[in-house]
């Protein structure tokens, strides 16, 4: 019996201890603490790091032209409507009474829907000035990473621009008189 019971636990273990060495640790196979090399991203030279500055500067630049683009659209459709209203205004004094009051409220909500549009407008266009900015800080960013990651002057695409050192000419000699 005890054999048995040894045979079995022996078994049993060694089944376990081969599943276990067959799964190797990493982050594929649910553990969190292991981090694969291949997943990490990254960052060799200051020239990466620019170029990513400035073309995530251009779609914030892009996004921020849609947006006014958005707010343009949105303006021309408030003077549709407060046009339809006035037409409605103009239209209400040649009706009944009943129907001058339909015609009235009609041009109410309309002008209340181009108040909105044009509020609308103008968020959008905040919106657009706020991404321009931060669009011209992530530039400013890019241009003091280039400046202090080369010291040479040579930009951001790694061009070698050798650094004349500046010298200082001597004033000329002038005649001083000595009688005064």
């Amino acid at each position: 019996m005890r054999r048995v019971l040894f045979v079995a636990a022996t078994a049993i273990l060694m089944t376990v201890s081969s599943a276990a060495l067959a799964c190797r640790p990493g982050p594929g196979n649910g553990n969190v603490g292991f981090i694969d090399d291949d997943d990490v991203p990254t960052v060799n030279n200051i020239s990466f790091q620019a170029s990513q500055l400035f073309q995530r500067a251009q779609m914030l630049e892009s996004s921020a032209s849609s947006r006014d683009a958005e707010a343009n659209r949105m303006d021309r459709e408030a003077s549709q409507l407060q046009g339809r209203a006035r037409l409605l205004r103009n239209q209400a004094a040649f009706v009944a009474d009943g129907d001058r009051m339909t015609l009235i409220s009609m041009s109410n909500e309309l002008l209340q829907q181009a108040a909105q549009k044009r509020m609308n407008a103008t968020s959008e266009r905040q919106q657009a000035m706020s991404l321009r900015t931060q669009a011209r800080t992530m530039r400013a960013r890019a241009m003091q990473l280039v400046r202090v990651g080369n010291g040479n002057g040579g930009g951001w695409r790694g061009r070698n621009v050798k650094v004349v050192p500046r010298t200082v000419r001597p004033a000329p000699k002038v005649p001083v008189d000595t009688q005064i």
